[in-house]
């Protein structure tokens, strides 16, 4: 299992995902985050979290992510845990409404 640490950055322009969705009242977007093995340390998921949120925070970041279409995020590890969570919880019932089933 993996432990979500830290999203990033969400992403709202992918050209790819573009007029994707064909569900009313579905956005698709895409988000980047990072994870780490369950059981880490809970130390070092903090470490590697405020470290990566600092640089995300630099203005040097923040303006390459704006210029590939990312909107710069940097959430602490119990609201990525959150967004995480809400992310799939979405996408489930939308799976769940739609009665999409695996081939």
């Amino acid at each position: 299992m993996l432990q979500p640490i830290l999203v990033v950055a969400n992403h709202h322009g992918c050209p790819l995902l573009a007029g994707w969705s064909r569900i009313p009242g579905i956005e698709v977007t895409s988000w980047n985050g990072l994870v780490v093995p369950s059981g880490t340390p809970k130390d070092i998921v903090s470490k590697i979290n405020a470290e990566v949120a600092r640089i995300t925070r630099t203005p040097e970041m923040k303006a390459r992510m704006v210029e590939l279409g990312f909107e710069p995020m940097a959430l602490s590890v119990d609201d990525t845990e959150k967004f995480v969570r809400a992310d799939v919880e979405r996408w489930a019932k939308v799976i769940r409404d739609a009665c999409i089933k695996t081939e």
